[in-house]
């Protein structure tokens, strides 16, 4: 990020936490953030900005990216 203390997210190659291999489908989302896949039980590119923002936002309380798969996935 160009702003100390700041974290970026999104699906740019700038971004500090960057979704890639995002999948699209009528009722859920899947993409991979640092290798580590996720799904989201929700459709829509929205909802992989939100899990991103959270991902990167719990990252920096510092969760680990593999104890976040579960509760994403099992969101309503």
């Amino acid at each position: 990020s160009s702003r100390p203390g700041a974290v970026t997210c999104g699906e740019t190659e700038a971004a500090d936490v960057r979704a890639v291999d995002v999948a699209l489908e009528p009722r859920e989302v899947a993409f991979t953030v640092s290798g580590v896949r996720f799904t989201v039980p929700q459709p829509g590119l929205y909802t992989v900005h939100n899990a991103v923002a959270a991902i990167a936002a719990c990252g920096e309380a510092g969760c680990r990216l593999e104890d976040m798969v579960a509760p994403l996935a099992g969101f309503r």
